[in-house]
């Protein structure tokens, strides 16, 4: 499933989603949320203006949607086009609820041009499936040749690490990345990546297990500076947070890698 908020996301996500889909003789989903307007938007507007935003809503949701099958058709891949509207519910909780029902879902970096709903993190932490976020900057197609997994032995590395899986690539040069975290960091209590590896390994992955202890910079700036090292085309990692009055909390190395991308991230919690 690959949410669109924007017809602008669909080259860039679709570059991404398509040789997932080849791959896997999979169905890709595209889904736009029509959403909500804040009452305290509407009343000084009045209802002459929100009829004309209505209006441009349902317009740019016919645009997104054509974009879409246009795109989708030329990659000769199976797809359907899911249009929901949110006026009348929290887009946050429709959108987790519909991605439920997929195996995969890509979404976009947060972007001051896109939907303040749009949140990838919403989706990493109330959807219950891994969420394949792309940058916003950056050309990306067939990823999962060069990966780098971000573990310290969680529940939330370890569902990563495995819901990754069908992403690497046959022949994948594999990461392990075990950062020793500071007393205030989610990943506090070190666990060797070595049995990791060794599982690994046996679904025939080429696997190296590495350690890093920062001293001058945060858990998530190494974590993403490694992978600039080695050249990953993509990153693995358990996510960590809750929502509390529906405003996402995200654990430090969580949230400075996810505003700080610079390759696809697989997300899971």
């Amino acid at each position: 499933m690959i949410h669109l908020p924007t017809v602008d996301v669909i080259p860039r996500l679709m570059n991404v989603a398509v040789p997932i889909a080849r791959d896997h003789s999979a169905h890709i989903v595209g889904l736009h949320l029509i959403p909500r307007i804040p009452p305290d938007v509407v009343d000084p507007l009045g209802g002459e203006w929100l009829s004309m935003q209505m209006e441009r809503d349902n317009q740019l949701a016919e645009e997104i949607g054509a974009a879409f099958n246009r795109a989708a058709a030329a990659e000769t891949i199976a797809n359907s086009w899911l249009q929901l509207d949110a006026r009348d519910v929290n887009a946050t909780q429709l959108a987790c609820r519909t991605c439920r029902n997929a195996d995969l879902v890509v979404t976009a970096q947060a972007a001051e041009e896109l939907p303040s709903y749009y949140r990838p993190e919403d989706l990493v932490l109330g959807a219950g499936r891994p969420v394949l976020v792309v940058p916003t900057s950056g050309e990306y197609t067939d990823v999962g040749h060069t990966v780098l997994i971000a573990w310290n032995g969680s529940r939330e590395a370890a569902r990563a690490a495995f819901d990754a899986l069908p992403l690497i690539q046959k022949g994948a040069k594999v990461y392990i990345l075990c950062v020793e975290a500071g007393h205030n960091e989610p990943g506090k209590g070190l666990v060797p990546g070595d049995a990791l590896a060794r599982t690994l390994s046996r679904h025939g992955l080429d696997v190296e297990n590495m350690t890093a202890r920062p001293d001058r910079t945060s858990v998530g700036g190494e974590i993403l500076n490694r992978a600039t090292d080695l050249g990953a085309d993509l990153i693995i990692m358990g996510c960590y947070g809750h929502s509390r009055l529906r405003e996402t909390v995200f654990g430090g190395a969580t949230q400075s890698i996810i505003d700080q991308m610079t390759v696809p991230i697989l997300m899971s919690h």
